[in-house]
This record gives structure tokens, C-alpha cells and sequence, in this order.
């Protein structure tokens, strides 16, 4: 099931215009529903993307959300409309081992791809890079081997 299962319960997003701030809950527009099981940890915020680091059933997941933004407003940003979600994916995570921990290594607002490090129960920490547009995910840095400690003579 992944990322992307169905069903009420958990966290979800909401949106609201900054100049509606402070606003009343009755106020937020839903980005995202809720869903069973389903715990967000973090999100990272792309022009026209948003990823967010959550736990299915706890196990690490990351999911894109493409989101159809507004056009730019003609007088104040603040006046500026939410954005809503186009499309939600999965972001494939390699899973020898499970995955059992993923940490978001944020970017700038610009940027076109998103970096995380990711730890298995069969791997150490690496650190991943995903590009936006290419979809395609690229290992940046292996984890380094573990040191064995030097053998020491035996006494004399």
C-alpha cells in the first residue's frame, strides 16, 4: 500500500490565505484529508511542491505533492489564493532492509530536487537525491564502512 492508502483519521494539510490570518479552523481549506495510520513527521516546501516525510503504519515514507498554484496576484502577495494539490506520488525508497528512518535534508524553495538520508535495517545512513521533474532517484553519498578496531597484540 505505501504512501498511498485511503481512509480517515491521522494528520492532514490545510491551506489559508495570509490575509485571512489569524483565521478560525473553519476558515482552513484541506490540502490533504486525514489518513488512517498514516503520522506526518515533516514537510519540505518547493515552488509548486511540497514533500512530505511521513510514517504508514510505521514504516518511513515519502510522497510528493505537485500542487496547481494560483496565478500571482496583481496587487499584494498576501492577497494571493492557496494552491491545491494536482497529484500526489510516491517517492520509491530502496527498501533492502526496510526502511526504518528518514531525514529530510531541506533545500532552497527553488530547487528542483529534494535531498534526504535514509537508514535500513541492512544499511547504514546514505544520502539520496530526488529530482522533481525527472522523477529519477541518485544515491549522493554512501555510507562509510564500518571501522574494525585495530587487533592488539596479545601480552607477553
Amino acid at each position: 500500500e505505501g504512501c498511498g492508502g485511503e481512509g480517515g483519521g491521522g494528520l492532514g494539510l490545510a491551506t489559508v490565505s495570509v490575509s485571512d490570518l489569524p483565521s478560525a479552523r473553519s476558515s482552513w481549506r484541506p490540502l490533504r484529508p486525514p489518513r488512517a495510520g498514516s503520522h506526518i513527521e515533516d514537510v519540505d516546501v518547493y515552488s509548486g511542491w511540497l514533500a512530505l516525510y511521513e510514517r504508514r503504519a510505521a514504516v518511513p515514507c515519502l510522497s510528493l505533492l505537485r500542487l496547481s498554484l494560483p496565478p500571482p496576484a496583481v496587487s499584494t502577495a498576501c492577497s494571493a489564493a492557496p494552491p491545491a494539490v494536482r497529484s500526489e506520488e510516491p517517492v520509491p525508497l530502496p527498501t533492502r532492509g526496510g526502511p526504518c528512518r528518514l531525514l529530510p535534508l531541506p533545500r532552497g524553495f527553488g530547487a528542483q530536487e529534494l535531498h534526504f538520508e535514509l537508514s535500513t535495517l541492512a544499511k547504514a545512513q546514505a544520502v539520496y537525491s530526488y529530482s522533481l521533474e525527472a522523477r529519477s532517484l541518485s544515491l549522493l553519498r554512501a555510507a562509510a564502512p564500518p571501522q574494525r578496531p585495530a587487533a592488539t597484540p596479545p601480552p607477553e
